[in-house]
């Protein structure tokens, strides 16, 4: 005796919910080790490269989840603006806009010299590489959010 469709459609129903949430785990582990490795060995010449590298992956997950119908939007809404955010000031620093500097052995993000702009602001990049510590504590609380709070999931 086959299986009923109804016993297929829920079995597959349950395998791609397993196979989203595996998927959100990995995220959470992917973005915790990608930030991790964006603090080591800072260059001053690399680092936005890299910034871009972690932001932009993440930056097309949320969108996939995003545009699929995503039942924990508010949470979603606001991972994707803090991701934007990022991916902007990444691009910024890739265009020559924002430049590393080193000043009394402490890495500082400041505005290039020939740019007319924002002169004179001055972050410094540890402060930054924390704030970018949101990328994994979001993937995280996504995760929970629909392991944990979302009961059609």
């Amino acid at each position: 005796m086959s299986p009923s469709v109804k016993q297929k459609n829920e079995l597959v129903n349950n395998n791609s919910k397993a196979i989203d949430l595996i998927h959100l785990l990995m995220r959470v582990v992917y973005t915790i080790l990608a930030w991790y490795v964006l603090g080591k060995g800072i260059s001053s010449s690399t680092f936005f490269v890299s910034m871009f590298l972690f932001v932009f992956p993440i930056l097309l997950d949320y969108l996939q989840f995003y545009f699929s119908g995503c039942s924990r939007q508010w949470l979603l809404n606001i991972e994707v603006f803090v991701c934007i955010v990022w991916f902007i000031f990444s691009l910024l620093g890739l265009t020559g806009i924002f430049v590393v500097q080193m000043y009394n052995d402490k890495y500082l993000i400041s505005t290039a010299a020939d740019f007319i702009g924002f002169q004179g602001n001055v972050i410094s990049l540890q402060r930054l590489w924390w704030l970018l510590g949101t990328m994994p504590f979001f993937a995280a609380m996504d995760f929970a959010c629909r392991r944990l709070i979302d009961k059609d999931f």
